[in-house]
Protein backbone atom coordinates (compact mmCIF):
# COMPACT_ATOMS: atom_id res chain seq x y z
CA UNK A 1 0.00 0.00 0.00
CA UNK A 2 1.39 3.24 -1.10
CA UNK A 3 1.65 5.86 1.59
CA UNK A 4 -1.52 7.81 0.52
CA UNK A 5 -3.20 4.93 -0.64
CA UNK A 6 -6.21 2.97 0.50
CA UNK A 7 -6.74 -0.68 -0.96
CA UNK A 8 -10.61 -0.84 -0.60
CA UNK A 9 -11.37 -5.24 -0.73
CA UNK A 10 -15.31 -3.90 -0.55
CA UNK A 11 -17.41 -1.07 -1.29
CA UNK A 12 -21.15 -0.12 -1.11
CA UNK A 13 -23.66 2.68 -0.34
CA UNK A 14 -23.75 1.30 3.84
CA UNK A 15 -20.30 -0.28 3.82
CA UNK A 16 -16.50 -0.45 2.78
CA UNK A 17 -13.74 -2.83 3.49
CA UNK A 18 -10.11 -2.11 3.62
CA UNK A 19 -6.60 -4.04 3.37
CA UNK A 20 -4.52 -3.06 6.22
CA UNK A 21 -0.57 -4.13 5.51
CA UNK A 22 1.60 -4.79 8.62
CA UNK A 23 3.31 -1.81 10.37
CA UNK A 24 0.86 0.78 10.24
CA UNK A 25 -2.07 1.68 12.69
CA UNK A 26 -6.06 1.08 12.13
CA UNK A 27 -7.10 4.37 13.94
CA UNK A 28 -5.57 7.85 14.80
CA UNK A 29 -4.04 8.82 18.30
CA UNK A 30 -5.19 11.30 20.26
CA UNK A 31 -1.39 11.68 21.42
CA UNK A 32 1.26 11.47 18.39
CA UNK A 33 0.50 12.14 14.51
CA UNK A 34 1.00 8.36 13.40
CA UNK A 35 0.13 7.44 10.26
CA UNK A 36 -3.01 5.23 10.06
CA UNK A 37 -5.48 3.85 7.82
CA UNK A 38 -8.34 6.08 9.70
CA UNK A 39 -6.00 9.29 8.88
CA UNK A 40 -5.89 8.18 5.36
CA UNK A 41 -9.81 7.99 5.32
CA UNK A 42 -9.84 11.19 6.50
CA UNK A 43 -8.11 12.81 4.05
CA UNK A 44 -9.61 11.18 1.22
CA UNK A 45 -13.86 11.12 2.95
CA UNK A 46 -13.52 14.29 5.33
CA UNK A 47 -17.51 13.50 5.82
CA UNK A 48 -16.03 10.12 7.65
CA UNK A 49 -15.53 12.21 11.23
CA UNK A 50 -19.03 13.01 11.59
CA UNK A 51 -18.96 8.89 11.69
CA UNK A 52 -18.80 7.32 15.17
CA UNK A 53 -15.23 8.95 16.90
CA UNK A 54 -13.62 10.97 14.39
CA UNK A 55 -10.65 8.60 15.52
CA UNK A 56 -11.94 6.08 13.70
CA UNK A 57 -13.19 7.22 10.47
CA UNK A 58 -16.52 5.00 10.41
CA UNK A 59 -14.44 2.05 11.06
CA UNK A 60 -16.21 -0.76 12.81
CA UNK A 61 -12.81 -2.56 13.79
CA UNK A 62 -9.29 -2.28 14.73
CA UNK A 63 -6.35 -4.83 13.99
CA UNK A 64 -3.07 -4.13 16.52
CA UNK A 65 -0.40 -1.82 14.81
CA UNK A 66 1.55 -5.27 13.81
CA UNK A 67 -1.94 -7.05 12.49
CA UNK A 68 -2.76 -7.52 9.05
CA UNK A 69 -5.71 -7.71 7.09
CA UNK A 70 -9.51 -6.77 7.06
CA UNK A 71 -10.65 -3.60 8.30
CA UNK A 72 -14.30 -2.34 7.99
CA UNK A 73 -16.49 0.41 8.44
CA UNK A 74 -19.38 2.85 7.61
CA UNK A 75 -20.13 5.39 5.78
CA UNK A 76 -22.85 7.11 7.89
CA UNK A 77 -23.95 7.40 11.42
CA UNK A 78 -27.25 5.59 11.25
CA UNK A 79 -25.10 2.16 10.06
CA UNK A 80 -22.46 2.74 12.26
CA UNK A 81 -24.83 2.54 14.85
CA UNK A 82 -26.61 -0.54 13.37
CA UNK A 83 -23.12 -2.65 13.03
CA UNK A 84 -21.24 -1.23 15.78
CA UNK A 85 -20.35 -3.99 18.92
CA UNK A 86 -20.75 -7.81 18.52
CA UNK A 87 -24.57 -7.84 18.55
CA UNK A 88 -23.64 -7.52 14.92
CA UNK A 89 -22.54 -10.93 14.37
CA UNK A 90 -19.59 -10.54 12.00
CA UNK A 91 -17.51 -13.37 11.87
CA UNK A 92 -13.86 -13.09 11.35
CA UNK A 93 -11.14 -15.62 10.48
CA UNK A 94 -7.20 -15.34 11.23
CA UNK A 95 -4.75 -17.26 10.73
CA UNK A 96 -1.23 -17.18 12.81
CA UNK A 97 1.91 -18.67 13.46
CA UNK A 98 2.56 -19.65 17.04
CA UNK A 99 5.52 -21.20 18.91
CA UNK A 100 5.14 -25.10 19.72
CA UNK A 101 2.31 -27.10 19.08
CA UNK A 102 -1.14 -25.17 18.92
CA UNK A 103 -4.56 -27.43 20.11
CA UNK A 104 -7.29 -27.59 17.95
CA UNK A 105 -10.05 -26.34 20.32
CA UNK A 106 -12.76 -24.47 21.30
CA UNK A 107 -11.98 -21.54 24.19
CA UNK A 108 -14.31 -19.36 26.10
CA UNK A 109 -13.15 -17.40 28.84
CA UNK A 110 -13.16 -13.29 29.92
CA UNK A 111 -10.75 -11.04 28.83
CA UNK A 112 -10.00 -7.81 30.65
CA UNK A 113 -7.06 -5.42 31.22
CA UNK A 114 -5.84 -5.05 34.82
CA UNK A 115 -6.49 -1.14 34.37
CA UNK A 116 -7.62 1.35 32.15
CA UNK A 117 -5.03 1.68 29.84
CA UNK A 118 -2.67 -1.23 30.22
CA UNK A 119 -0.79 -3.17 27.34
CA UNK A 120 -2.27 -6.63 27.73
CA UNK A 121 -5.15 -8.23 29.08
CA UNK A 122 -5.51 -11.40 31.04
CA UNK A 123 -7.38 -14.31 31.15
CA UNK A 124 -9.66 -15.30 33.37
CA UNK A 125 -11.69 -18.82 33.42
CA UNK A 126 -15.57 -19.08 33.31
CA UNK A 127 -15.83 -19.30 37.05
CA UNK A 128 -14.12 -15.61 38.12
CA UNK A 129 -15.40 -12.23 36.28
CA UNK A 130 -13.35 -9.46 37.11
CA UNK A 131 -14.97 -6.03 36.64
CA UNK A 132 -13.31 -4.95 33.92
CA UNK A 133 -13.73 -8.32 31.86
CA UNK A 134 -15.25 -9.18 29.06
CA UNK A 135 -16.73 -12.67 27.58
CA UNK A 136 -14.58 -13.86 24.85
CA UNK A 137 -14.50 -16.88 22.31
CA UNK A 138 -11.93 -18.29 20.50
CA UNK A 139 -12.33 -21.42 17.90
CA UNK A 140 -8.55 -22.44 17.10
CA UNK A 141 -7.61 -25.31 14.60
CA UNK A 142 -4.51 -26.31 13.83
CA UNK A 143 -3.06 -26.50 10.29
CA UNK A 144 -0.06 -27.86 10.12
CA UNK A 145 2.59 -28.21 12.93
CA UNK A 146 6.59 -28.77 11.89
CA UNK A 147 7.88 -30.19 14.87
CA UNK A 148 11.83 -29.82 14.04
CA UNK A 149 10.91 -25.82 14.24
CA UNK A 150 8.44 -26.47 16.98
CA UNK A 151 6.15 -24.14 14.90
CA UNK A 152 1.88 -24.30 14.27
CA UNK A 153 0.01 -22.16 11.51
CA UNK A 154 -3.10 -22.29 13.38
CA UNK A 155 -6.72 -20.66 12.28
CA UNK A 156 -8.98 -18.55 14.15
CA UNK A 157 -12.28 -17.84 13.90
CA UNK A 158 -14.03 -15.22 16.04
CA UNK A 159 -17.37 -13.19 16.52
CA UNK A 160 -16.30 -9.31 16.77
CA UNK A 161 -13.12 -10.10 19.05
CA UNK A 162 -12.07 -8.42 22.31
CA UNK A 163 -8.99 -6.22 22.72
CA UNK A 164 -6.19 -8.85 22.29
CA UNK A 165 -8.39 -11.78 22.43
CA UNK A 166 -6.34 -14.19 19.88
CA UNK A 167 -2.75 -13.29 21.40
CA UNK A 168 -3.79 -13.87 24.84
CA UNK A 169 -6.24 -16.91 24.20
CA UNK A 170 -2.88 -18.86 22.31
CA UNK A 171 -0.92 -17.07 25.10
CA UNK A 172 -3.12 -18.99 27.54
CA UNK A 173 -2.98 -22.22 25.67
CA UNK A 174 0.88 -22.19 25.87
CA UNK A 175 1.36 -21.54 22.64
CA UNK A 176 2.03 -17.69 21.92
CA UNK A 177 1.83 -16.36 18.07
CA UNK A 178 5.97 -16.22 17.50
CA UNK A 179 7.41 -13.06 17.88
CA UNK A 180 4.90 -11.36 19.94
CA UNK A 181 6.87 -11.08 23.28
CA UNK A 182 4.22 -8.94 25.21
CA UNK A 183 2.23 -12.37 25.76
CA UNK A 184 5.31 -14.48 26.22
CA UNK A 185 7.15 -15.60 22.86
CA UNK A 186 10.79 -16.68 22.81
CA UNK A 187 11.41 -16.59 19.68
CA UNK A 188 11.91 -13.69 17.04
CA UNK A 189 9.92 -13.79 13.33
CA UNK A 190 13.11 -12.73 11.52
CA UNK A 191 14.62 -16.42 12.33
CA UNK A 192 12.22 -17.80 9.89
CA UNK A 193 10.71 -15.38 7.50
CA UNK A 194 12.12 -12.65 5.38
CA UNK A 195 9.64 -10.19 3.40
CA UNK A 196 8.65 -6.56 2.53
CA UNK A 197 7.37 -4.72 6.03
CA UNK A 198 8.21 -7.74 7.86
CA UNK A 199 5.83 -7.08 11.27
CA UNK A 200 7.31 -8.77 14.94
CA UNK A 201 4.44 -11.17 15.20
CA UNK A 202 2.00 -12.68 12.50
CA UNK A 203 -1.08 -12.61 12.75
CA UNK A 204 -3.55 -12.12 10.05
CA UNK A 205 -7.23 -11.57 9.63
CA UNK A 206 -8.38 -12.96 6.53
CA UNK A 207 -12.31 -13.48 6.01
CA UNK A 208 -14.92 -11.16 7.16
CA UNK A 209 -18.47 -12.33 6.97
CA UNK A 210 -21.62 -10.51 8.03
CA UNK A 211 -24.69 -9.37 7.05
CA UNK A 212 -25.91 -5.94 5.51
CA UNK A 213 -28.71 -5.04 7.89
CA UNK A 214 -30.36 -2.26 5.51
CA UNK A 215 -30.43 -4.85 2.58
CA UNK A 216 -30.08 -8.28 4.47
CA UNK A 217 -27.91 -9.31 2.08
CA UNK A 218 -24.62 -11.49 3.35
CA UNK A 219 -21.34 -10.32 2.78
CA UNK A 220 -18.10 -12.42 2.71
CA UNK A 221 -14.86 -10.30 2.17
CA UNK A 222 -11.18 -12.15 1.96
CA UNK A 223 -7.99 -10.69 2.02
CA UNK A 224 -4.88 -12.78 1.06
CA UNK A 225 -2.00 -13.25 3.55
CA UNK A 226 0.90 -12.32 2.26
CA UNK A 227 2.72 -14.68 4.23
CA UNK A 228 0.94 -17.70 4.57
CA UNK A 229 2.34 -19.08 1.16
CA UNK A 230 5.55 -18.91 3.01
CA UNK A 231 4.77 -20.77 6.27
CA UNK A 232 4.11 -23.62 3.82
CA UNK A 233 7.73 -23.86 3.12
CA UNK A 234 8.94 -22.60 6.85
CA UNK A 235 6.27 -25.80 8.37
CA UNK A 236 7.13 -27.78 5.09
CA UNK A 237 7.65 -31.14 7.38
CA UNK A 238 3.58 -31.59 8.72
CA UNK A 239 3.74 -33.18 11.84
CA UNK A 240 0.42 -33.06 12.67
Amino acid sequence: MNKSNLEFLYKDDFLFAIKKPSNIHSCISLKNDDDSIAKRLLEKYPKLQDVGKKEDAGLLNRLDFETSGILYGTWNSEAYKKLKGSENGALKVYVAITEGKSKTTNLKTYIGGAYRGSKKVTVYELNKNPKRALLAESQIKLLSYNKEKNLSLVCIKILEGRRHQIRAHLSYLGTPILGDTLYGAKREVKEYFNFENLPKFLLHNESLSLKNPFTNRKINIECECVWKELSKQVLKKNNL
